[in-house]
């Protein structure tokens, strides 16, 4: 599966030449909503053009879209070692690519709202599922707030969730960068917004979370977003950003 995948990136490279409370309902209940999964790697080629899209279309469409980077590992042993990887996050693709019929995996690929997706670089293509989704998805209310409290951040949440949905509850760091010394991308300084550093999936519809943190971390540079998720047809139905105070 690696070496195809490393040849999609490849083919991919040739392709490619607002406040928020503390503690808040999901903004405008009824309204429809994008979320953008990226699956990137600092070890591909073609993920950093993917990339630097997301922040424009967060401009573009305001905060109905959120956009979260899933940094996957199979790129690892290519020369360089993202440390923002994560073999779960290669885990959730997979079965993203089992259910939409993209075999083998490939990055950077942008899936929207669950049940979409796209070359993670392409503008057009992306821009038309997004607005395709914010004109029909209801954004379904998730109550959330964050705080740090001894060295953890404690989560509560509250939502109604169906017999098949679960809430992914997420530790988005805001910023990152990196000095890339070699593989695909070596000698470039590489620049990330919204990565996905913690993934959590509950399957209740209230309650309380817990996530261990080093002390040393800025909390300013985190947020926590929560969404509602059809576990079986991976369909989104709701989504909330907050803050960790």
């Amino acid at each position: 599966m690696v070496a195809k995948t490393i040849k999609y990136c490849s083919l991919a490279s040739l392709l490619a030449i607002a406040d928020i409370s503390a503690y808040a309902q999901s903004p405008e209940p009824g309204k429809g909503f994008a979320v953008i999964e990226l699956f990137t790697s600092e070890g591909c080629g073609s993920s950093p053009a993917a990339e630097e899209l997301l922040p424009k279309l967060e401009t573009e469409y305001g905060d109905r879209l959120y956009t979260l980077e899933y940094h996957v590992d199979y790129h690892n042993d290519e020369g360089w070692n993202d440390e923002f990887s994560n073999k779960e996050f290669t885990a959730r693709q997979e079965k993203y690519g089992s259910l939409l019929g993209v075999k083998p995996i490939y990055t950077p690929q942008a899936v929207v709202n669950g049940t979409v997706n796209v070359l993670g670089f392409d503008k057009k293509d992306l821009s038309n599922l997004v607005e395709k989704e914010l004109r029909k998805a209801d954004n379904e209310p998730i109550t959330l707030s964050a705080k740090k409290e001894e060295g953890n951040i404690v989560i509560d949440y509250e939502t109604k969730l169906d017999e098949n949905e679960v809430l992914n509850i997420a530790l988005v760091q805001l910023y990152g960068m990196n000095e890339v010394k070699a593989g695909a991308n070596a000698g470039k300084k590489l620049e990330h917004s919204n990565i996905v550093r913690e993934l959590r999936v509950v399957n209740t519809s209230r309650g309380e979370g817990r996530i261990p943190l080093p002390q040393d971390v800025d909390l300013t540079n985190f947020h926590i977003v929560a969404y509602k998720q059809n576990k079986h047809n991976m369909a989104i139905s709701g989504v909330n950003e907050v803050p960790i105070k």
